[in-house]
């Protein structure tokens, strides 16, 4: 959210939903679709920052460097409405513009999440109780299906 600040956007409203933090943006000042990239990558830079400065720090049994870690890779994952989704279509509508740009994202969208609802199914056949990464799948799914944010 700072970059949105170093930006002079500061977000309209900032809501908690199942996947983390979304804003709002501030209809007094857009952003261009590379500076929305930029602040689409910036959370899961300071995540994956973060991992790295522990890791380098020998701290890799902490569970802040698997948690970091964890949530930088899982939003870098170019899959609407997760941050590297978002950036992948911020980055393509500069060169194909909106509309094709959003057709092409949500397909990489749905090319990335069959295999991680697959994997999902198969943790939750191999554990019996770990439905977390298959639930994450459905959920991304229904949100692409339906073409709206699925707040909690």
């Amino acid at each position: 959210m700072a970059i949105l600040f170093v930006l002079r956007a500061p977000p309209a409203l900032v809501q908690l939903t199942a996947l983390g933090c979304r804003m709002v943006p501030n209809r007094e000042r857009t952003l261009s679709y590379g500076q929305a990239a930029l602040v689409s990558w910036a959370g899961p830079g300071v995540n994956l920052l973060c991992a790295g400065g522990m890791l380098a720090a020998g701290e890799t049994a902490h569970p802040f460097f698997f948690a970091s870690l964890g949530l930088g890779l899982l939003h870098s994952l170019p899959i609407e409405p997760l941050d590297g989704g978002l950036a992948l279509r911020s980055l393509l509508s500069l060169r194909l513009g909106p509309r094709r740009a959003g057709r092409f994202a949500t397909g990489v969208s749905l090319l990335f999440l069959f295999p991680m609802a697959v994997l999902g199914f198969l943790i939750l056949l191999r554990t019996r109780y770990n439905f977390t990464l298959l639930a994450m799948s459905l959920y991304l799914m229904l949100y692409l299906l339906l073409g709206k944010d699925l707040s909690l």
